[in-house]
């Protein structure tokens, strides 16, 4: 805690007066002896306290870790799952053989010890009106490197509608889905289930499963487990043991005592053979979200707690040996008042000595452990190791600075952080919520610090706050590439948008930044189209997992709104597609995607259609006539279907719902509905409604009273004989028009007696405007104010219309109307 200091151990002695009476002496040794005991529990209160949080932290980390190992050892099912998901959702042939080569080369390509067999299994009449039910599954056979085709769905008596993988693939709609591990033919097994698609008409066609094999989780626990005094252990859904270091053992023991000769494998093994004593250990719990599975983290208090248990042993030391002192030293006073002097001295150097040794303990706390007040400063009595988790020099004096000053914010990351802080002050009945809003992971000097927040209240008052926190840099590591994995999923999936969008963003130099886009007298004009375009290009970034390049846009956003000319963007430009060369670079043995490739756009035709529009030429009665049938052709060459956009929205929605732990389901329509190549300005600007649907609009559970937890997107398409509608509705809590009020007049767009003059959709209107947003501060999602204004001008380009329909607390729609390119107005 805060250094010990020489004068704070100068205490002047209880028996410095020199009065002889035995009433005074018998009553300052019955102090003196009650002083050591409660001293001795407050020490020990206090450090065991530390010690459990200590304890808590690493056992967390464990749990952490062998959690990311799970998932790494469940990813190739899962990537295996959504290749075949992919190609299922593809094809569109009535040909069944072409599924079960599908199946047969995807088991053929797995790995023998983890995965056993894989199948597709359709809703009713896919291929035919006679068929009801179609289900081929490919699995493993005896003879190695050999698979065989079982048809089990061609039986009468099966039927796979009613498995509990199956169905829970229909409920977990388009998301991975887990079933209960189970024993056959002396294997455990797990089956992998998803649902997969129409991509025209987005309803579900079918259920992908893939059987695992688990002996190799086993595998990866016992690697965990070596060279490590934890016991570290992998529980079921339903409570039954997965994975044990120990698990040979604790079978054997399990069918010793076993009559009925039940014990077949291990999740047959009862709970009492593998649990621990609460006397002797501790164990820690951590729960995959996925699949329900619980990390079971068994430490003997002996080695987590060695420090506490060994200060308490010194406690009790001292306290018996000062007491022992002490009655010795009444003893002889009774008898010799002329070696009173003495032994005073020798009492005072015991307690000395005491104090000393606590100070060495606490100081050598490995955990970051210190109070701050109402306006964050740090309050005497702090752990040593927060100087070092800080980087700091050993002789730093925390206290009373303000503590994020330490954590290297820039200011506006420093003013965010303070005022998420504020809060906790500021509500104390919410106290417990607010602290969940203040960002837990911190980045300091390279480290990757984890911190927590505990509120510390007396009566209706927080008096300051608790904070704790520990390095988990090698944790945060392994987590970072979990997510490098799902950003390159999801770039695969959707390739070709993202190789759209990298083509807009290596062509911007033509495009905004070159001396001839802008005229030079109208820079204000010009930096706002930019901040409109590379917003655009963020939350495209960022859709895909490009969290780095999202952020250094965001600066560029930070620097444009406040005093960057178009001249001075230029390099920022050039540094932010350097960034995009690199990622392509490094990942170019999986996207295979040349930059150098993709200055112009390309169109593929099929032959046929190059065929059809031969004949016709040769059938042209003029060449008038020829002229239209050539315009007709690149008309339509140049169309792409919605779908591709639908998926895209879809995606970024899903996830963006999951970082922020939102239920949220998604429905789209009119996917097949072919639109011109004109109105990609448009599609590109409906990611900053749907970004903002799930950020501003949806609640998280909790909030949704009155409304099904799981909030509702819909996104449609549509074609009309002159015009094409496009339709976003959320369910969330709409927008508040007091607000854009606030913000409006704020901003001087308009006095009160306009506003109050304007109708109900006019004031709403003004969320188009550039810079107004109803939210407090700018996030990496939403809050600048530009995305919308984008959108309007795109729409506006090409002469169309925007209606916002919004109640408070039910929702909110935009729907747009472009007219179709031969039934515009000419300028």
């Amino acid at each position: 805690m805060h250094p010990i200091k020489e004068s704070d151990l100068d205490i002047e002695s209880p028996f410095a007066a020199s009065g002889k009476q035995s009433y005074v002496r018998s009553i300052a040794f019955v102090v003196m002896a009650l002083f050591a005991p409660i001293l001795g529990y407050l020490l020990n209160e206090s450090s065991y306290e530390m010690a459990t949080l200590e304890a808590d932290h690493y056992q967390e980390e464990r749990a952490q870790i062998t959690l990311s190992k799970i998932r790494g050892f469940l990813l190739n099912a899962t990537q295996l799952s959504e290749t075949l998901r992919v190609l299922t959702e593809q094809y569109y042939g009535d040909d069944i053989t072409v599924i079960e080569t599908y199946l047969d080369r995807i088991v053929e390509s797995a790995p023998e010890d983890l995965i056993y067999g894989a199948g597709v299994w359709y809703e009713p009449r896919r291929f035919d009106s006679k068929t009801q039910f179609v289900g081929p599954y490919v699995h493993r056979s005896l003879r190695p490197g050999t698979r065989i085709l079982t048809k089990e769905w061609e039986k009468e008596t099966y039927n796979f509608h009613g498995q509990d993988w199956y169905n829970a693939a229909l409920e977990g709609q388009g998301h991975v889905t887990f079933t209960e591990p189970y024993f056959d033919n002396g294997q455990v097994y797990m089956t992998l289930a998803i649902s997969f698609n129409d991509r025209k008409s987005g309803r579900i066609r079918g259920v992908i499963s893939i059987d695992m094999i688990l002996p190799q989780l086993q595998k990866l626990i016992e690697t965990v487990n070596e060279n490590s005094l934890d016991i570290i252990s992998v529980i079921g859904r339903s409570g039954r043991l997965l994975a044990h270091p120990r698990i040979h053992q604790l079978m054997q023991d399990a069918r010793n005592d076993d009559e009925s000769k039940s014990i077949r494998s291990v999740l047959d093994v009862p709970r009492k053979f593998y649990e621990k004593s609460p006397w002797l250990s501790l164990t820690h719990e951590s729960k995959m979200k996925e699949n329900g599975w619980r990390v079971l983290v068994t430490s003997p208090k002996t080695a987590v707690m060695a420090s506490y248990l060994s200060e308490r042993t010194l406690i009790i030391a001292l306290i018996i040996f000062f007491e022992v002192g002490l009655l010795i030293i009444y003893l002889l006073m009774g008898f010799f008042d002329d070696g009173y002097n003495r032994l005073k001295e020798r009492s005072f150097q015991a307690v000395m000595v005491e104090r000393n040794q606590i100070k060495a303990i606490v100081d050598n706390v490995q955990f970051g452990l210190f109070r701050a007040d109402s306006r964050g400063r740090i309050q005497p009595g702090y752990s040593q190791s927060c100087r070092d988790l800080l980087s700091l020099e050993s002789q730093t004096e925390l206290t009373p600075q303000v503590f994020w000053h330490y954590f290297g914010f820039n200011p506006r990351e420093e003013e965010n952080f303070e005022a998420f802080y504020e809060q906790v002050f500021d509500l104390p009945f919410l106290a417990n919520e607010m602290v969940d809003q203040i960002p837990s992971q911190i980045t300091v000097r390279g480290k990757v610090l984890s911190c927590r927040y505990y509120p510390i209240i007396k009566g209706d008052v927080i008096e300051s706050v608790l904070i704790s926190f520990a390095d988990v840099s090698r944790s945060r590591h392994t987590s970072r590439e979990n997510e490098e994995n799902k950003t390159l999923l999801r770039i695969l999936r959707n390739k070709s948008r993202f190789v759209l969008l990298i083509s807009e963003i290596l062509k911007s130099d033509d495009a905004i930044l070159t001396t001839n886009a802008w005229p030079s007298f109208d820079e204000a004009l010009a930096l706002r189209k930019i901040r409109r375009l590379i917003h655009t290009w963020k939350g495209d970034l960022a859709t895909f997992g490009l969290e780095e390049a999202a952020s250094y846009i965001h600066t560029i956003e930070d620097n444009l709104k406040s005093s960057m000319s178009v001249s001075q963007s230029q390099d920022l430009m050039k540094m932010m597609k350097a960034l995009i060369f690199s990622y392509l670079e490094n990942n170019d043995s999986l996207l295979h995607i040349n930059p150098s490739a993709l200055t112009e756009r390309s169109i593929h035709v099929p032959e046929s259609t190059f065929l059809q529009l031969q004949a016709e030429m040769k059938a042209a009665a003029c060449n008038d006539d020829l002229r239209t049938k050539v315009q007709i052709f690149i008309d339509q060459s140049s169309m792409h279907k919605a779908d591709e956009t639908l998926s895209y929205l879809a995606l970024a929605a899903q996830d963006l719902a999951r970082r922020q732990d939102k239920q949220l389901r998604v429905e789209t329509q009119g996917g097949s509905v072919a639109l011109p190549h004109e109105f990609q300005g448009v599609l590109n600007g409906l990611i900053h409604v749907v970004r903002n649907a799930v950020d501003h609009g949806i609640e998280k559970p909790k909030e949704r009273s009155g409304k099904p937890t799981q909030a509702h997107l819909f996104m449609s398409v549509a074609e009309h004989p002159q015009f094409y509608t496009i339709d976003i509705e959320d369910d969330g809590r709409g927008i508040d028009r007091e607000k854009v009020k606030q913000i409006v007049l704020s901003k001087n767009l308009l006095k009160q007696s306009e506003w109050d003059n304007l109708s109900s959709d006019e004031q709403l209107y003004y969320i188009f405007e550039d810079s107004v947003t109803t939210r407090t501060g700018a996030s990496q999602v939403s809050g600048r104010g530009v995305g919308l204004d984008h959108l309007r001008a795109a729409v506006e380009e090409l002469q169309g219309t925007i209606t916002i329909v919004s109640h408070v607390g039910k929702g909110t729609k935009f729907l747009i109307t472009l007219p179709k390119p031969n039934h515009r107005q000419v300028a």
